[in-house]
C-alpha cells in the first residue's frame, strides 16, 4: 500500500500551505487507499516524478518537450529509477480508460488556453480510475502577475510571449465537474524552488473521479 498523504505533506511544504488546508484529507482516508498508479502531467525533467518513484509508486510522466524528457531519461536510467516517461499531449493523452489511481496537474492547466482545458480535463477524467484522484496546483488571482501582460483571453494574460490564465473556484468546479471537489484551497506563498524567491498566488485541488 502507498502512502499517497506523504505526497500531499510535501506538497504542502512544498507551497508553504496551512495545514488547515489539508483537513478533508481524513475524509479522503488516503492512508487507507491502494494509490499506486500516477501519472504526472507536464512533468519537466522529473522533480515530482522521480520522488514517487523512490517512495514505490508506479510513475509515468509526460511532457510535450522532448528536450526535458531525454534529460529526464538520462538522469533516471544511470540511477536505476524505475519511470514510464513518454512524450505527449496532455488533451489526447495516448493511455487507456481508468489506467491511473492518481493524475497530477502541478502548473500545467495555468498554461493552457480555453479550447483545450476542457479537453484536457475529460481525459484526467477518462484516464482516471474510479475514485481516483486528480490533484492540481494552479495559478489564483492572487498571483502577482494576475492582469500583468495584455489580456487575451478571460482572466488569460501574455507575459513575455507566454499565456498564462488565472482560475476563479466556480472555474475549477465547472471545468472538473461531475468530479467530487474534495479540496480546493486558495493560498499566496513563497516559492523557493527556482533561483530566486518570489510569490504565487494559487489554487491547491483534489478531486475525486467518480
Amino acid at each position: 500500500m502507498k502512502n499517497f498523504s506523504r505526497f500531499l505533506c510535501k506538497m504542502k511544504r512544498r507551497y508553504a500551505v496551512r495545514t488547515s488546508f489539508w483537513q478533508k484529507e481524513r475524509d479522503l482516508e488516503m492512508k487507507k487507499r491502494n494509490l499506486s498508479d500516477v501519472l504526472e502531467l507536464g512533468c519537466g525533467r522529473g522533480r515530482n516524478c522521480i520522488w514517487l518513484a523512490r517512495e514505490n509508486f508506479s510513475v509515468t510522466g509526460i511532457d510535450y518537450n522532448l528536450r526535458d524528457l531525454i534529460l529526464l531519461k538520462d538522469y533516471v536510467g544511470p540511477h536505476g529509477i524505475p519511470m514510464n516517461i513518454v512524450q505527449n499531449d496532455v488533451s489526447a493523452l495516448s493511455f487507456r480508460k481508468n489506467t491511473f489511481d492518481v493524475v497530477l496537474s502541478l502548473h500545467v492547466l495555468t498554461f493552457v488556453r480555453e479550447e483545450m482545458r476542457t479537453k484536457v480535463a475529460g481525459e484526467v477524467k477518462r484516464v482516471l480510475r474510479p475514485q481516483g484522484l486528480f490533484v492540481a496546483v494552479e495559478r489564483s488571482p492572487k498571483d502577482p502577475l494576475y492582469r500583468k501582460g495584455s489580456e487575451i483571453e478571460k482572466e488569460t494574460y501574455l507575459l513575455d510571449g507566454i499565456a498564462h490564465h488565472f482560475f476563479s473556484a466556480q472555474e475549477i468546479q465547472t471545468l472538473l465537474e461531475p468530479m467530487e471537489i474534495a479540496v480546493i484551497k486558495e493560498s499566496r506563498t513563497f516559492d523557493t524552488s527556482h533561483d530566486h524567491l518570489h510569490i504565487h498566488g494559487m489554487w491547491l485541488v483534489v478531486a475525486v473521479n467518480t
